[in-house]
């Protein structure tokens, strides 16, 4: 399930061992990945395995020092818990070697699934996680335009600031600006939200779930945009037709798996007392932060159907987003 590569001869073997987690004829492995900005290592002491992430360049330390930071957080957060906490990565260590970054970390021997190979205890299994973490970490918070620009700045670089928005991303900036005001709101819930809850990030062993890569969580994040990042892609037919894929998450559809995957989001709506409004608003949110990320990688071709899917969902009553 862990494809590796030995690397105890070469250079970076030193600094693994400095995490103290290793012994002098210890093995540390380098997990083949396609990340750019992080090396990943495993490394053994006894039966125990912990996983060892290591900046590329000084560059991207931050993205090394927030995972451990929201780590850090998250891990005070569920303390008592022991579903979550067995599901986490727990942070062992933050160091610096060569002005790089590195974190330890647990290590989960599990494996990901393409959303075609899930299972419906499998997705029963991802709902449940997820309610049990942001019903854990839930509280009331404001909402303004800043909120919004610290949502799409935390998925950005360099950071945008609203008069330097381009147009096109202004526009369904300012879309949801509008929900907003159309709801009369004074605060939402607020959880901590992973940000990139993907099947990437989401591993299994027999009946164990594992949630990894938390560089991009964040402590008060938008309810219900986790559970999209998980479902949508399940499924998404390509050709970016994100509005057909959008019909089946919330209609029911007759497929099976459509049938399921709104079954899901039913329940989340409910444990949460979700309203069907602000649902479609926290939808149409969702998708301006994928919208965004394309835009600012140049990437046209997909931002323009989910800028697309995006004014769909704003001229849409919310009664009609849930009856498709």
């Amino acid at each position: 399930m862990l494809e590796t590569v030995k690397v105890d001869n070469s250079p970076v073997a030193p600094l693994l061992r400095k995490c103290g987690i290793g012994s002098e004829d210890g093995s540390p492995f380098m997990i083949n990945n396609r990340d750019k900005i992080t090396l990943y290592f495993v490394m053994e002491r006894g039966l125990s395995r912990y996983c060892v992430k290591l900046a590329r360049y000084p560059k991207h330390n931050r993205f090394i020092e927030h995972e451990y930071d929201n780590l850090s957080k998250l891990h005070t957060l569920i303390s008592g818990n022991r579903i979550l906490e067995n599901s986490i990565p727990k942070p062992i260590s933050l160091g610096y070697d060569n002005d790089r970054a590195y974190a330890v970390t647990d290590f989960f021997n599990g494996r990901k699934l393409f959303s075609a190979a899930f299972r419906p205890k499998q997705y029963e299994q991802i709902v449940s996680w997820l309610i049990e973490l942001h019903w854990l970490t839930r509280k009331e918070a404001g909402f303004d335009r800043d909120i919004l620009m610290r949502y799409i700045n935390h998925r950005l670089e360099p950071v945008a600031t609203l008069d330097d928005m381009p147009e096109d991303l202004r526009l369904l900036f300012d879309n949801i600006m509008d929900g907003w005001n159309r709801m009369g709101r004074k605060s939402i819930p607020a959880v901590f939200t992973h940000n990139d809850f993907t099947i990437a990030n989401i591993l299994f062993n027999n009946d164990d779930l594992y949630v990894v890569d938390w560089s991009w969580a964040t402590e008060a994040g938008f309810l219900f945009v986790d559970l999209l990042d998980a479902l949508l892609y399940s499924v998404y037919k390509g050709n970016d037709d994100y509005i057909s894929a959008l019909k089946i998450l919330f209609s029911g559809s007759t497929v099976k798996r459509g049938k399921m995957i709104a079954g899901s989001i039913k329940r989340y709506k409910d444990r949460f007392d979700l309203s069907d409004e602000l649902a479609r608003w926290l939808t149409e949110v969702f998708l301006f932060g994928k919208a965004a990320q394309f835009h600012q990688a140049g990437r046209m071709d997909r931002f323009n159907p989910l800028a697309d899917c995006c004014s769909y969902v704003h001229g849409l009553r919310a009664s009609e987003l849930f009856s498709q």
